[in-house]
């Protein structure tokens, strides 16, 4: 076997594991005190039977009280020795069956003769001790007036616990040398089996027993040859130890105060309450840690490195009151499998916050740090060897743990139940005696009550149920061991183990027994002659004479040496005052020179002593500083990381002044707040980082630990390097994203917009689009407005590629269907423009391009949505000149409307709806009033913009300007008309006034004359009809007048509308009912 010995720290350390284990694992022997050798190497583990065994004792039932080793088990003896002398009348039918846990199930069938012969006897016994009446004490009775006076039920009863007592013994012959002692358990129900037997007059039981387990080795003999590798944390360490136990001396005698005007620092002492529930992966809520759960904790900052990495650094800055929640993962290396990996959401309440008020640490201090000691060196030399005493006896300690559990590893072994119990409740024991005698916590007799109750019990067996089975199996593989080797204890190594206890027990001031030692003498008398006794007389003297002089030179030497002492302490001390800085020593030296050397020396000896105190504790406030500063500037460079310890620095002894040192804490305060400024700047360069990473869908973890490896979550804030090259590649890399970033926006946008020109092109449904929301939502966004997780991952852009690549592959086959869609659209913007094309024509070079395939269909797609653009371009252009006609033409209408209504005589009858056409007529006399202004506006307009266009303004194929002229000239043409037909009127009327004003009688409405002219042309009463233009008839009349040489007029008159109503003689005569005819035009370009 090999031993290689390594060094870990485990910063989360098992102590109640490492209790249990230390205090109870091995009972090889019954003398307290195992041992195992492998090759040369000697396991030792003492154990304290009488603790276990007065444990044992307080546990409830389940063991009977009684001890036994795992690895010494050995088999009880099944069968009694009374069990020969009481033979049965018949053989009991035992039927044996494997049972799990190293066990044997039982199945006893009692003949009916032997469950007789029980109840005879049972019934013996019950005359025996009866008193039955008209019955003298002993006399037998008969059997129905005993079982009378006793009771049926009592005597069933009493028969089959009779039968079980009497064949359970010669049941267990079977399982002779291989049953554990106190391991039998009856499976079968008593009331079930009394029933039975009141029935059958027979019985059946089964029965458990527990055996001695079977050890399978993997593989075989494989502790000869194994490995062990032992882990020693830094606990262990006798320098860190002993560094550890002289500080936690010095904070117990300091006072606690509370703090008031700051948060938890480093050093504080905290009063919180702790809750911890596991988080999924999908960031929900899980369950509670209870393990992780405490109240009231007392948390020393100091010892912060022992808990969960990152727990203090999250902590600190609470202050009394104040709550904090985040979330940490649980290293592999945790005590508890179960949570090893698992990221937990922390919850802390600060109750309370103290600091320690620590008095001044010199040597006034060495009796109350360690009584017994003067001096502050002597208090730290104590404490270095207890350490490295602790040291050796902890590497020994660890060794043999590890080879123990390397050996565990190797057995397959079931574990009886009952031999877990009975460990389970010594370990349980041997844990509450530990904490009685601890000193920390006194238990109550309630309390052991309590603790020492069935329930409690079986909650630890659970509880530690993996590490008492491991304990089990270790102890059952020694034991193996042990037999398959014939290992023995030499003489040796038993007496060496008998000194070291003894040497232990008298250190704790423990009785101990002690054999008596033999004193044994030897006299022996020799017999010299005088003058053999002269000769050795002058040899003596000789001697002595050499000795006297031996020693008047060493005086010699020694006052020449105690000379250059003195010179040399004189000179000391002036070299410690120089390089302290000192002018004066504080104390005074007492002036000694007329005395001896020795009170030379010994006068100036004390202030010697404390400058040298005084030079030791200012070289380590100068090695502390000028570590720290080389330990930062070191992080800074580059050259050295958070968790690397940098070499020792040099002091210069020759200059420890004070100012000196506060120059050196001046310079690491300037240091420590770059440090600071740099690991902001760190955390929002990694915090950008995140989100980079996270919106373009990136791996955050690699990408930034490939700038440095301590950037990762895991790591502490502190720990994290700030360095300039991982400031600089920080900067880089946030750089790149942001152009990786804005690359991918703009790639997704111009995709997104063919997506969308693609989906409208191809009247793509909705369905089909919304697949898509995630790619055209961000068609305009900026690059700061998209922060979504994964809105610029690569696959999405890929996604919309392979999209835009299978619209085009359909636009491709669908081309004449786009191409005459596009077609469409156009002959529709120019049809709204009223630009007169040829969309047959059109249409036919579209046709035979596309079947002709020589040109590119992307191309002649570009090239109609040029055209569309510029149609819409030149629609945009005209119009305002558009809605100008249209506003002209309606009034034109209204104009129409109103000709024709003034025409009507009956258009002030009562009839219904009359009231509607007035409201009309009124408002349209108001539009009718304004058509020249529109115009002379519109005319203004055209101008302008055939200026602007440098072409003719074309309504439908017709210039505009020619259309207004015409009109002009008809409207003219029509106020002349009407002029002269009032002028007629009047002439015709003149002789029927004067013959009215002669006999003063009003004039017939029969005589008004109607008015011979007809409006050219068919007109709604709402107005309606082709809406190109109201002056469409004079338009063609004027091209009519130039043509035939002159205008056609319709003498016809019209049937008038039953909506309208008469009007006044007056009113009659201002109307003209001249309007243009014309045919319908179309408005088609």
């Amino acid at each position: 076997m090999e031993l290689c010995v390594i060094s870990s720290i485990n910063p989360f350390h098992s102590s109640s594991t490492r209790r249990l284990f230390q205090s109870d694992s091995l009972f090889l022997s019954r003398d307290g005190c195992s041992l195992l050798r492998f090759n040369g190497r000697l396991l030792k583990k003492p154990i304290k039977p009488l603790e276990l065994s007065c444990a044992a004792k307080k546990i409830g039932s389940g063991g009977g009280g009684v001890r036994r080793s795992a690895a010494s088990t050995k088999a009880a003896p099944a069968v009694e020795p009374s069990v020969k002398e009481d033979k049965l009348p018949a053989e009991l039918q035992v039927k044996e069956t494997p049972a799990p846990n190293s066990s044997v199930k039982l199945s006893v069938e009692v003949p009916a003769v032997v469950c007789e012969d029980c109840y005879q006897r049972v019934l013996t016994e019950f005359m025996k001790m009866a008193k039955v009446p008209g019955f003298r004490p002993g006399k037998r009775v008969p059997e129905n007036i005993i079982v009378g006076f006793v009771g049926r039920p009592y005597v069933l009863r009493a028969t089959v616990e009779s039968i079980l007592k009497r064949t359970l013994p010669h049941a267990m012959e079977s399982v002779t040398g291989k049953a554990l002692k106190d391991s039998i358990q009856i499976v079968s129900s008593f009331p079930e089996m009394e029933k039975a037997y009141s029935q059958l007059k027979t019985l059946s039981y089964e029965v458990v027993v527990d055996v001695v387990p079977e050890l399978k080795w993997n593989p075989e003999n494989g502790y000869k040859d194994m490995k062990v590798v032992v882990e020693l944390g830094d606990e262990i360490d006798a320098k860190k130890a002993c560094e550890r136990q002289l500080r936690q001396k010095y904070k117990s005698l300091g006072a606690l105060k509370i703090v008031t005007d700051r948060g938890l620092e480093v050093g504080d002492l905290a009063v919180i309450d702790i809750s911890a529930t596991t988080i999924d992966e999908d960031g929900s809520t899980g369950e509670a840690i209870p393990d992780a759960e405490s109240k009231g904790f007392h948390f020393d900052t100091e010892e912060g490195n022992r808990l969960l990495p990152g727990f203090l650094d999250s902590i600190l800055g609470i202050k009394a009151g104040e709550s904090k929640s985040f979330s940490l993962v649980f290293p592999e290396s945790w005590k508890q499998e179960t949570l090893r990996g698992q990221r937990a959401q922390f919850t802390v309440d600060c109750k309370e916050l103290f600091y320690r008020d620590l008095p001044t640490l010199d040597d006034s201090l060495a009796d109350k740090l360690l009584p017994g000691c003067t001096t502050l060196k002597e208090v730290e030399e104590t404490l270095t060897k207890r350490c490295q005493e602790m040291e050796e006896e902890a590497k020994e300690q660890a060794t043999d743990n590890a080879i123990l559990e390397q050996i565990r590893k190797m057995v397959e072994v079931e574990i009886p139940q009952s031999l877990f119990e009975e460990q389970g409740r010594q370990f349980y024991g041997a844990r509450l005696l530990e904490i009685q005698a601890s000193g920390n916590m006194k238990l109550t007799e309630d309390q052991l009550a309590s603790l020492s109750s069935q329930k409690s019990v079986n909650e630890f067996l659970e509880t530690q149920r993996e590490s008492i089975t491991n304990i089990i199996k270790q102890n059952l593989a020694v034991g193996d061991i042990f037999k398959r080797e014939n290992l023995e204890f030499s003489t040796d190594e038993l007496v060496k183990e008998v000194e070291n206890s003894v040497t232990e027990f008298k250190k704790h001031k423990q009785e101990y027994d002690e054999e008596r030692v033999k004193d044994q003498e030897i006299w022996d008398e020799v017999g010299e002659s005088d003058e053999q006794r002269d000769k050795m007389l002058l040899q003596i003297e000789q001697e002595c004479l050499d000795v006297y002089k031996r020693k008047v030179e060493q005086a010699a030497k020694s006052r020449a040496e105690l000379l250059q002492t003195l010179s040399d302490a004189n000179a000391e001390l002036s070299s410690l005052t120089t390089s302290l800085g000192e002018k004066t020593f504080a104390n005074g030296i007492p002036d000694k020179s007329s005395g001896t050397i020795k009170e030379q020396l010994a006068a100036i000896a004390p202030a010697l002593e404390q400058l040298w105190q005084q030079k030791e504790e200012r070289v380590r406030a100068f090695s502390d500083v000028q570590s720290q500063i080389q330990k930062i500037s070191g992080e800074i460079a580059g050259g050295l990381s958070s968790n690397e310890l940098p070499l020792p620095p040099i002091v210069d002894e020759s200059d420890l002044s004070l100012k000196k040192l506060d120059s050196f804490h001046s310079q690491l305060q300037e240091l420590q707040k770059e440090k600071s400024d740099r690991l902001h700047k760190v955390l929002e360069f990694v915090s950008t980082v995140h989100d980079l990473c996270a919106v373009l869908a990136l791996d955050f973890l690699t990408t930034v630990t490939q700038v440095h490896p301590s950037l990762d979550e895991e790591t502490a804030v502190q720990a994290k390097s700030i360095s300039n090259d991982t400031l600089s590649m920080l900067s880089k890399t946030v750089l790149t994203l942001e152009d990786d970033k804005k690359q991918r926006l703009q790639k997704l946008q111009d995709l997104a917009t063919q997506l969308v020109d693609l989906w409208n092109l191809m009247d793509t449904p909705d369905e089909e689009r919304d697949l898509f929301n995630h790619v055209t939502r961000n068609i305009s966004s900026s690059v700061d407005d998209v922060t979504a997780p994964g809105a610029l991952a690569r696959d999405l852009i890929k996604q919309a590629e392979v999209e835009v690549d299978r619209l085009d592959q359909l636009k491709a086959s669908r081309m004449k269907e786009i191409a005459f869609k596009k077609q469409s659209e156009l002959e529709e913007i120019y049809a709204r423009a009223h630009v007169e094309i040829n969309p047959e024509s059109a249409r036919e070079r579209i046709m035979s391009l596309i079947d002709a395939g020589n040109v590119e269909h992307t191309e002649l797609l570009a090239d109609m949505d040029g055209q569309i653009a510029k149609a819409r371009e030149e629609a945009v252009s005209r119009k305002d000149v558009l809605d100008r006609v249209e506003k002209w033409m309606s009034a034109c209408e209204e104009e129409s409307w109103l000709e024709d209504y003034n025409r009507d005589h009956n258009r002030y009858s009562a009839s219904r709806g009359a009231h509607l056409n007035l409201k009309r007529a009124e408002k349209a006399r108001i539009l009718v009033s304004k058509i020249p202004a529109m115009v002379d506006t519109l005319v203004a307009k055209i101008r302008a913009w055939e200026e602007e266009h440098s072409m003719s303004f074309a309504y439908d194929g017709v210039p505009l300007l020619a259309m207004l002229d015409e009109y002009g000239m008809l409207r003219q043409e029509r106020e002349d008309e009407k002029r002269r037909v009032r002028e007629q009127k009047k002439v015709q009327e003149q002789p029927h006034v004067e013959q009215d004003t002669a006999f003063s009688t009003r004039p017939s409405p029969a005589a008004r004359p109607v008015s011979a002219k007809k409006p050219v042309g068919t007109r709604a009463n709402n107005g309606g009809g082709n809406r190109r233009l109201s002056l469409n008839a004079n338009q063609n009349g004027s091209r009519s007048i130039g043509k035939e040489g002159g205008r056609r007029e319709s003498l016809n008159k019209p049937a008038a509308p039953t909506n309208y109503v008469a009007i006044s003689k007056e009113e009659a005569a201002s109307s003209s009912p001249v309007s243009g005819a014309a045919d319908q035009v179309s408005a088609s370009p």
